[in-house]
């Protein structure tokens, strides 16, 4: 009502915008800005309007809105910026972010976790419908934690029953649960995990809901972290395919102090060094030696990283192979649903339950059937949670559960011995030379 009468008898046309910012602790921002700019006596009477003293507190993270008025239509040019010029803070913190280091952006990740994503979901969650037993309590289990200590991300989802419980209850279209784990990973600096669980969630997302909006900041935050990291990566990459393996190694070592929970760079790092010393005459026994732990890095950092270096065994081998066909899949936006499926089968395989069961269950709840190839995969996502040892949830469904999971594991035991992975009966010789190609799928 002050905006109408103060502008009423304005006859060019203009454009006003007031953006609030208000914080959980410290005083309000107001911003007056227009489009042309108003003069220096307009925005104090617009500043006059407004009483901060009765402005709400947020009880969970700093809140921003815009109030905006078109007066007369407004500016005829809509593309002309605002002067001065407004800046919501989620974009002020991407430009903050596109100008930092690695080690600030993997900070920055770490932060928007544990200050934005984790306590927006367990304020949501810990407050909807008691019916839904599972949301509330993961909610109420999220607001206890403390964010600066290290988190059990697999004891909070993955062998948590109210973590799966959630899943079955949200709406189709909410993927709260893949969000609450991405966040969590997160925070611990797990970022690789993270990018796989949000990558998983994205076509999933109905774009309606809290989760949704912040499936947006951390793939637009992960983005720039990933461009940096890809940049250094070529770098190294580089020196090894020109013979220089310890600048190569140099490189990446500079990655890891700022990043260590990067599975590309560690797995570069380890071809560097095994190059580095079969130029130095060692044996292949000797070059090989740090593959174990250098394995074990590259899938803490990320269990469905596409690639490794060797194998082991029948066994290793048929993991190694699955690994692979995880970078033929999205290939052609047609087949999304198909390679989903695969994605999945390929979790599965690898014994990444707490990845594969989520995509049986949107596969399931918000896709058309035909993208399943005829498949019933309730049996396929209820075989995680047995495998997890959340023995109860399968007692909701009707069928002869016991004989579908020993039809699944039939199934995988077959394939490995009949596949390509059959050969292996003893440990592969492996290739001195070789390096695949390990760039992470997107």
């Amino acid at each position: 009502a002050g905006i109408e009468t103060q502008f009423g008898a304005e006859k060019a046309p203009r454009d006003l915008a007031i953006q609030f910012l208000l914080r959980k602790q410290g005083k309000p921002e107001v911003i007056v800005a227009g489009r042309p700019a108003l003069s220096d006596a307009e925005t104090r009477a617009v500043l006059g309007l407004i009483d901060l003293s009765k402005a709400p507190r947020p009880k969970v993270v700093d809140f921003s809105f815009r109030v905006n008025a078109r007066i007369n239509g407004g500016d005829p040019d809509p593309t002309r910026a605002f002067e001065p010029k407004l800046v919501d803070p989620f974009r002020a913190l991407l430009d903050r972010c596109a100008a930092s280091s690695t080690a600030d952006q993997v900070a920055i990740l770490r932060t928007w976790a544990r200050e934005q994503a984790i306590p927006v979901v367990a304020a949501g969650a810990s407050r909807a419908d008691p019916k839904f037993e599972g949301v509330v309590n993961l909610g109420r289990t999220l607001a206890k934690l403390d964010l600066n200590r290290p988190l059990d991300v697999a004891a909070l989802t993955e062998r948590n029953p109210d973590y799966w419980r959630a899943m079955l209850e949200m709406t189709p279209g909410d993927t709260l649960v893949l969000v609450v784990r991405a966040a969590l990973h997160a925070s611990n600096g797990e970022l690789d995990q993270a990018r796989r669980l949000a990558d998983i969630a994205r076509p999933f997302d109905a774009n309606k809901s809290a989760t949704s909006r912040l499936l947006g900041e951390f793939l637009a935050l992960h983005s720039l972290l990933s461009k940096g990291i890809e940049a250094r990566m070529n770098q190294g990459i580089e020196l090894h395919d020109a013979g220089k393996f310890a600048d190569a190694i140099t490189v990446y070592n500079g990655i890891l102090l700022e990043n260590p929970a990067s599975a590309w760079t560690i797995y570069e790092q380890f071809h560097s060094r095994r190059a580095e010393l079969l130029e130095q005459k060692k044996t292949i026994d000797e070059a090989h030696a740090g593959w174990p732990e250098a394995r074990a890095a590259i899938l803490k950092a990320d269990p469905l990283y596409p690639t490794l270096a060797l194998a082991h065994g029948r066994e290793e081998a048929f993991q190694v192979l699955r690994r692979a066909e995880i970078n033929t899949l999205f290939k052609d936006p047609s087949k999304t649903q198909a390679d989903l499926l695969a994605y999945a089968d390929i979790a599965r395989d690898l014994g990444q339950y707490g990845y594969s069961s989520p995509i049986y269950w949107f596969l399931l709840t918000r896709f058309d059937p035909k993208g399943r190839a005829g498949r019933d995969v309730v049996e396929d996502f209820l075989y995680g949670f047995e495998q997890l040892g959340i023995k109860d949830l399968k007692d909701n469904f009707k069928g002869d559960h016991a004989a579908a999971f020993a039809r699944i594991d039939a199934d995988r035991k077959k394939r490995k011995e009949e596949g390509p992975a059959s050969k292996f009966t003893a440990d592969p010789e492996p290739d001195p030379t070789s390096r695949p190609a390990a760039k992470p799928d997107k």
